[in-house]
């Protein structure tokens, strides 16, 4: 049983060295894990799906089909986490206008992320 992880990276146009920081693991890891040589574990598959928003079934190759059902408040983090790795992604194209804008859109994503976290943290209780 293979997993998803380089399919998901490749599908999303992110470096194995950016993964491994996101997860605070070493790039290496991230070799391993899309090799199958090491299993990924279960608090790191935890945080895949939520960065690439797929079940950690589908993840892990153990689906063929993708079938997350994700709260609301983790639909929306998902969604503010895709775009600030896009802006990560094309940041030495900005302009400095473009990163005005992109100050002024941050602390709104600020805003609302402490808004999701209140909020998920007050559903989970």
């Amino acid at each position: 049983m293979v997993n998803r992880l380089r399919e998901l990276r490749k599908e999303k146009k992110l470096t194995q060295k950016y993964l491994a920081q996101k997860l605070d693991v070493a790039k290496l890891t991230i070799s391993r894990w899309e090799r199958g040589i090491h299993q990924i574990k279960l608090d790191k598959a935890e945080m895949l799906s939520s960065i690439f928003g797929v079940s950690i079934p589908y993840l892990l190759g153990i689906d063929a089909e993708n079938s997350t059902n994700l709260p609301a408040y983790k639909t929306h983090m998902l969604n503010i986490n895709n775009i600030l790795i896009d802006l990560l992604r094309n940041a030495d194209k900005l302009t400095a206008q473009n990163l005005s804008d992109i100050k002024r859109e941050a602390r709104n994503l600020y805003e609302n992320l402490v808004w999701l976290q209140y909020e998920a943290e007050r559903i989970e209780k």
